[in-house]
């Protein structure tokens, strides 16, 4: 709905003159306002009616940033899978500080470096260091 507004009071400019429509639109003052007539609406819309709505906004978008600050750690985990997928499976070691197996397929040096390079806590960086200098054969 707004941007065809824009589109129509646009389209009989000329290209010089759509800058100069837009630069104001840019300031702090018009964002403000902007969003101060946003809370205005969302509030004569769902606060004064006594909607159930902003109740199911604050859940939905609590699940949403849950799931964003999660995301990182999940790629972390499908990077490692994938890596793991590379070598032949072996029997992993596991970190009770890390809470999961830390795999250490064929205990190659790559693999380890691969891991600690991945690992963002000392703690766990020392516990697979520690793990696979166990398993060596000496």
């Amino acid at each position: 709905m707004a941007m065809r507004k824009v589109y129509s009071e646009i389209k009989g400019m000329k290209l010089k003159e759509v800058p100069g429509y837009f630069k104001p639109m840019l300031s702090m003052g018009y964002l403000k306002k902007s969003v101060q007539r946003g809370l205005d609406n969302y509030h004569a819309k769902y606060i004064e009616t006594d909607s159930i709505e902003p109740l199911f906004h604050v859940c939905f978008g609590g699940m949403i940033f849950s799931y964003l600050v999660a995301l990182p750690n999940e790629r972390r985990h499908l990077e490692h899978k994938k890596h793991a997928e590379q070598h032949e499976p072996s029997t992993g070691l596991y970190c009770p500080w890390a809470g999961f197996c830390l795999s250490a397929p064929r205990r190659e040096p790559e693999c380890l470096k691969w891991w600690i390079e991945q690992s963002e806590s000392a703690l766990l960086k020392w516990t697979v260091l520690d793990s696979w200098l166990a398993t060596k054969e000496l």
